[in-house]
């Protein structure tokens, strides 16, 4: 009867580290690489140490946002918006470590990876079928403000079009190059969804306020 609790015990254990695999937690740390690329061919090998190496960290790549499957909606955008999240921070560090001297050889200008560390609105878990994302890069100068005035609103209307905010960060760690200091990741079940809240009459009228109130960078919409 004990080994059948125990055998009980395990199988309940693994079903639920299983469930929880590759899921958006707290401890989530997620990265952001941003560059225009120098060479492709590099680039391309570049990727593929990358893939490995997030691969190794029990980390996912959420999006490469290449500049053919990308719109660059706003200011001036990069040729690369690459999207990692890792399970934890220890994870997120090693694989950082590890892929740091190789940055440089795919990228040749406007370079920043930043880690977002700390998340404000409630984190979702991505559907397998949300993979177009709205890659935000700001610098906030009234956080309060930001908040009350504009990143409430913005929250309710991606619901209402179905996408969901993933992370929105304000103190992010810029670990290379150039970075700004907020993150913003939101993710939509379709590519029409995203252009039906980006465009939406609700969604434009707030765009001013965040002008406003930020300093965006990028501002991409990955497909």
């Amino acid at each position: 009867m004990l080994k059948l609790k125990t055998a009980a015990a395990i199988l309940v254990l693994f079903m639920t580290n299983f469930c929880q695999a590759g899921k958006a937690t707290e401890d989530s740390i997620y990265h952001f690489i941003r560059f225009n690329v120098g060479n492709v061919s590099k680039y391309e090998a570049f990727l593929t140490k990358l893939e490995q190496n997030v691969k190794n960290n029990k980390g996912e790549i959420l999006t490469r946002g290449l500049q053919r499957s990308s719109s660059c909606l706003e200011n001036t955008c990069r040729d690369v918006n690459i999207v990692i999240r890792f399970p934890n921070k220890k994870r997120a560090n090693k694989s950082f470590k590890k892929i740091k001297p190789q940055i440089s050889i795919a990228a040749f200008s406007d370079l920043s990876y930043s880690s977002s560390v700390q998340l404000v609105l409630p984190l979702f878990d991505f559907d397998a079928q949300e993979n177009h994302f709205f890659i935000g890069e700001l610098n906030v100068a009234n956080i309060t403000a930001f908040r009350n005035q504009y990143e409430t609103k913005t929250a309710q209307l991606v619901a209402f079009h179905g996408g969901t905010t993933s992370t929105v960060d304000k103190s992010s760690k810029c670990l290379l190059g150039n970075c700004y200091s907020a993150n913003i990741l939101i993710s939509f079940p379709t590519i029409q969804q995203a252009h039906n809240w980006y465009y939406s009459p609700e969604y434009q009228q707030l765009i001013p306020i965040r002008q406003s109130l930020s300093q965006g960078r990028s501002l991409v919409l990955t497909e």
